[in-house]
């Protein structure tokens, strides 16, 4: 059984980054879709840029943020051909040397509720499954609900799959490790996607351009 967030970071502060990512779900969800709901990539960047958190003191020892970065890619392969996701969201733990001593991520694919069927969206998850079987979702935009469907859920019946609430999804399950692949990290200068094992080998990497970057990372300062 792999580590968990809790294992590394105070319970508190953890209540403090899911109130954030609570407040702005329920704060910026109707104002991203009105914005932007003719176009996923444009409301992805509203609603994720919205939760951009400065680095913020949590105790003497610790701090944290999020930042969202956006790019089409300099890449020749399209990120549907790749892994078939658009982007990663990403925790990150570091020391207070600056180094990763901790990360857990899942790939997402992004469809507007109109879109969202199994002929544009089958093809992209099978892909994305193959990458990481336990830490790729869908993220549906709807106007009263953004939806998350895990890529497994969706595989085993695209007819009557399960989802939550992107907010449910993030702090119940991403960050209490109920689902995301651990040590999976995105390097956008270098576009490659890389998963480690549990002795820091690769395992699996592949070069991809993905749109996005979601990003929470805590920082250890002595």
């Amino acid at each position: 059984m792999g580590k968990k967030i809790e294992d590394f970071v105070p319970k508190q502060l953890l209540i403090e980054i899911s109130k954030h990512i609570s407040n702005i779900y329920e704060e910026k969800r109707t104002e991203s879709w009105e914005s932007s709901r003719s176009d996923e990539d444009a409301l992805c960047g509203h609603f994720f840029g919205a939760m951009i958190k400065n680095e913020t003191e949590f105790s003497d020892n610790l701090s944290w943020k999020i930042n969202y970065k956006k790019t089409r890619g300099r890449g020749k392969q399209n990120p549907e051909t790749a892994i078939g996701a658009d982007g990663i969201y990403t925790f990150e733990l570091k020391n207070k040397n600056g180094d990763i001593i901790f990360q857990k991520a899942f790939l997402f694919q992004a469809k507007m509720d109109k879109s969202f069927n199994e002929n544009t969206t089958l093809s992209q998850v099978k892909k994305m499954n193959s990458t990481t079987q336990n830490g790729s979702v869908i993220i549906v935009f709807c106007e009263k609900e953004f939806k998350v469907i895990k890529t497994s859920d969706y595989l085993q019946s695209r007819s009557k799959f399960p989802h939550v609430s992107f907010e449910k999804y993030v702090n119940d399950e991403f960050l209490k490790c109920l689902h995301g692949e651990q040590n999976m990290n995105y390097n956008i200068n270098e576009e490659k996607l890389t998963i480690l094992d549990d002795n820091n080998i690769v395992k699996k990497e592949v070069q991809s351009s993905l749109k996005s970057e979601l990003k929470i990372t805590v920082s250890r300062k002595k």
